[in-house]
This record gives C-alpha cells, structure tokens and sequence, in this order.
C-alpha cells in the first residue's frame, strides 16, 4: 500500500481506503471479513456515513481490538427519520446520531469529521454557520471527540468553494 499525507494533518492514509455503504445490509460475518481483509492489506481509513444501527453495530464488533489500526471517518449529517436515510441540518438531531455512531463502534472519538453531504448551493452557508454543523463539529473536536473536520459533497463548485475558503 502506498500511503499518503491527508491534507495539512500530517496523518499518513493509505491510497486506498474502505467505503462502506455497500456493506450496509451485509451481516456482521461479512463486515468482520471485509475489514480483516482491508485491514490486513494496508487499508487504514474506513468511510462509515450510514446512520443505521445494524451496520454500526457490525462495524463496532469487526474493529474490536483493531480501532487503533484504522482512522475511521464519521459524518455529521445523516439520521434516520422512520427507519429512513435522511440528511439533516438539524444540530442537536446530528448529535445524537454523532454520539450514537460513537457508541456503536465502541470508541470515544472519529478520527475524520465530515460535514455531510454538501452538495446544494443553499447548503453551504447553513452547514458552514458557525451555530450550525460547522459549530457542532468544532465543539466535538474541542472535547476531543473527533480529531479532524472534513467535508463530504458531490458537487465541483461546492467542494471548490470550501477548498478556497480554508
């Protein structure tokens, strides 16, 4: 595996990493399986947005023992709202889906922050406000909840636009 710096931390993530939501319906003997195997290959940065019990829970059991080995990605933004993936900007909704994920993995803190799913031009200013998510995720990171504050879009100017604002 190669590895690379992530951007200005100095943190050494491999090339390739491990994105999750495909292992969302999969049981826990498939995700102990997919993560041993990444894991064991130098993958050392898992992407886990899901905001679904289950697949936490599957993800807590599979890195027992292994946390410390892998830098784990979490966002603040995505909850389930009728048993229903849905994004939220709601700070204390996030919250406690933030916390849940901590308990369900079993750790007390996300290596990677990301603000979720920014990809709508209305979206950008909510999420960056300093009351809103944004504000969220520094107080989480001041009480050493979470190490690093990302960002996750799908959308170029969006993505260009925190990029440029530093």
């Amino acid at each position: 595996m190669r590895y690379r710096k992530l951007g200005r931390t100095g943190i050494e993530v491999g090339i390739i990493g491990l994105g999750a939501e495909y292992l969302e319906s999969a049981d826990v003997e498939t995700v102990a399986s997919v993560v041993d195997e990444a894991l064991d290959n130098g993958v050392n940065y898992i992407d886990l947005f899901m905001p679904s019990p289950g697949v936490r829970d599957n993800f807590g059991w599979a890195l027992k023992g292994r946390r410390q080995h892998v830098l784990v990605a979490g966002h603040l933004g995505p909850v389930l709202r009728g048993g229903q993936y849905s994004r939220s900007r709601d700070n204390a909704e996030c919250e406690r889906f933030f916390e849940d994920l901590l308990t369900r993995l079993g750790t007390d803190y996300i290596d990677v922050l990301m603000l979720h799913f920014v990809d709508r031009p209305d979206d950008y200013p909510v999420v960056f406000d300093p009351d809103g998510l944004l504000g969220v995720a520094r107080r989480l990171q001041r009480e050493g909840k979470a190490r690093i504050i990302g960002m996750s879009s799908h959308n170029l100017p969006t993505s260009l636009r925190a990029v440029n604002s530093g």
